[in-house]
């Protein structure tokens, strides 16, 4: 009802700037502002819904990009504008989403001028703003920075870029807040320093393997890495397994974002390395990122090995197409998504029967110490994604290349799974 009413008076103002441009109206400097504001969230509506053939889009750009036929209207518009932005900003940031993840947004749904143009609204909004129960953000800077400026020779396509970057935000959903599920007790200053010098080293020592040409070499880097978190994870699962207060909900959540293309596959991988190491992993195709709910020291590990499996999977996945032997077929798209989802598939096994094994070894060197902490650990997790999701389904993916998926399940036998085997207290889900 609302989307016909709103279309209705599209039809209603396309036909009034048909029928007269210049009416005085419009022209009347004392409602200026609201004339303004009425324009550009009429244009930010018609590029959000495709009215007719983009005709009207086009009507209202051409009269904004005028200046509304005002002295100094161009400024005025650009004025305004900015002040909208800084004000649905604002708003979605209430609503759940972060800085970055809007202007990812926006850069993936209107290109990359209007995620320009968007970041000055929002890093003008965001030393002043704060999350509900957080601190004021300070810490995002925008990378590239684009002012609308009337007197520039591309102002009328700069216009619609902003036009489009507003219609993207202003029809953000909410998203669920992730703080609601984490400790209001539970502090980690304590080892988030050693935890931060560790966690550096290990990335250093995952990249080097990954980089490297030289299977030898490989093993001895992840093999470092291992000996590293098995340490820390250990240490840090017991400590807090016999601290005061463990009853209090320390289950923390986290979103990643997911590049195209394969968006699925990569989702699957996310999900079967999160599963293996004790967390949960929520898809949402539409804007392409992953929930993952988990306690804190999980989540890393999870985060370190998805990282890690998934350059190992996108150098086979080239070093496939670049092979002679392999033909066109390996950098067909079908053959490149069949490979990835049969890679996450099996990746996800071999990590299930690793937990299995390190699971009751670690257990039995801790005095069967280890399985009650895991249990509880379980039933926190479970319950903080009720929470935040209630119901849930479980995609499905369809394959369309067998030779694809065969190379896909060859390469994930033959991944470097040392990250994950530093966790000797995971268990398989």
């Amino acid at each position: 009802m609302k989307q016909s009413k709103r279309r209705k008076q599209q039809r209603q103002r396309a036909a009034w700037l048909d029928s007269d441009p210049g009416a005085q109206s419009w022209r009347d400097t004392a409602g200026a502002d609201e004339m303004a504001d009425d324009l550009i969230l009429a244009a930010a509506h018609a590029d959000r819904e495709g009215f007719d053939d983009g005709t009207y889009l086009r009507s209202l750009i051409d009269e904004l990009a005028r200046g509304l036929g005002l002295e100094r209207g161009r400024e005025l518009i650009a004025h305004r504008l900015g002040s909208m932005l800084q004000s649905v900003i604002a708003r979605v940031l209430d609503s759940g989403w972060a800085h970055d993840e809007i202007s990812r947004v926006v850069r993936r749904r209107a290109g990359a001028t209007a995620a320009a143009i968007a970041a000055g609204p929002l890093a003008e909004v965001a030393p002043r703003h704060r999350r509900r129960g957080g601190p004021v953000s300070t810490s995002w800077q925008p990378k590239t920075v684009r002012k609308l400026d009337p007197t520039s020779s591309s102002w009328k396509a700069d216009l619609s870029s902003a036009i489009a970057a507003l219609s993207v935000i202003e029809h953000l959903p909410a998203l669920r807040e992730l703080g609601d599920i984490r400790s209001r007790t539970r502090t980690r200053n304590s080892g988030s320093h050693e935890q931060e010098r560790l966690f550096t080293r290990i990335r250093g020592l995952l990249t080097k393997a990954e980089s490297s040409d030289f299977t030898e070499e490989a093993d001895a880097f992840m093999t470092k890495a291992q000996e590293l978190m098995t340490r820390y994870c250990v240490d840090r699962t017991m400590v807090e397994a016999g601290a005061e207060g463990y009853g209090a909900s320390q289950v923390d959540a986290r979103r990643v974002w997911l590049e195209d293309p394969y968006l699925g596959a990569k989702s699957l991988l996310l999900a079967n390395v999160a599963g293996a190491n004790r967390c949960r992993s929520v898809v949402d195709r539409e804007f392409g990122f992953s929930t993952l709910v988990g306690h804190p020291d999980d989540l890393d590990a999870t985060d370190l090995l998805f990282t890690s499996l998934l350059v190992q999977a996108t150098r086979r996945v080239r070093a496939l197409g670049n092979d002679p032997t392999s033909g066109r077929r390996s950098r067909r798209p079908s053959y490149r998504r069949s490979f990835l989802v049969a890679y996450a598939g099996r990746i996800g096994l071999r990590l299930c029967e690793a937990n299995e094994s390190a699971t009751v070894a670690a257990d039995e060197a801790l005095g069967s110490r280890l399985l009650p902490v895991l249990a509880r650990r379980e039933e926190e997790l479970d319950a903080a994604v009720g929470t935040l999701f209630g119901d849930l389904r479980k995609l499905k993916f369809s394959l369309t290349d067998a030779a694809g998926w065969a190379a896909g399940t060859a390469a994930a036998d033959n991944a470097e799974l040392g990250v994950h085997k530093k966790l000797p207290f995971a268990t398989a889900s």
